[in-house]
């Protein structure tokens, strides 16, 4: 097995799903990558990266996707690119950006103000296949300021089974804290990962 490939493929298959918020089968691979690989031996790679624990099928979907390991090693183990590009000119317009472009919401803190970005798009949430989904992410926004007594370092991301205050376990926080400002951007597992860590760590300079 071709690790370097292996590897590759993974990328390939994580950037896709991000993209099209389906899971991402071997023939719908094979055609992305303009046929490369077929899509017998991108099977091959699949089962390969889910006896790593990397890749899942989920109940009655055709398709694969990341399990929360496989998040990580995507964001810890390649070049961090940015998913898509956002059109930073102050922290009012990022939060709006973020919130738009990305299904997140941004929870912006400075001293005793809050305010909370993206829920007028939350109305896209309501096609997720998992149901519980939508109510975890509102009881997360509510009651945050009780979570974030938790979260002890000053820029992290969590994924799934990593929030453990989080019911469906569907969840992702990026999270940045930096004297008497806090950032927190919530939003499903399926996130632009690279985007979103590239951002905290322009932030994490100006702030």
């Amino acid at each position: 097995m071709d690790l370097l490939k292996e590897k590759e493929i993974f990328f390939w298959f994580v950037r896709e799903y991000i993209f099209r918020k389906k899971p991402i089968g071997s023939k719908y691979l094979a055609k992305k990558i303009k046929n490369k690989l077929s899509a017998p031996s991108i099977r091959i790679y699949f089962r390969c990266l889910a006896e790593k624990g990397f890749l899942e099928n989920l109940t009655n979907l055709k398709g694969r996707v990341p399990t929360d390991k496989g998040w990580y090693y995507y964001l810890e183990n390649y070049p961090l690119s940015p998913e898509i590009h956002l059109n930073i000119k102050n922290l009012e317009n990022i939060f709006e950006e973020i919130t738009k472009i990305t299904e997140n919401i941004v929870i912006y803190q400075k001293e005793n103000k809050e305010k909370i970005y993206g829920l007028k798009y939350m109305w896209r949430f309501f096609d997720y296949e998992d149901k519980n989904f939508l109510k975890d992410l509102f009881e997360f926004v509510e009651k945050f300021n009780y979570y974030k007594r938790f979260l002890e370092e000053n820029k992290k991301i969590l994924i799934g089974e990593k929030l453990f205050f989080s019911k469906s376990k569907n969840l992702s926080l990026c999270y940045l804290q930096k004297r008497n400002e806090i950032i927190s951007i919530i939003g499903p597992k399926r996130n632009y990962y690279h985007t979103l860590k590239s951002l905290l760590n322009e932030l994490e300079k100006i702030l």
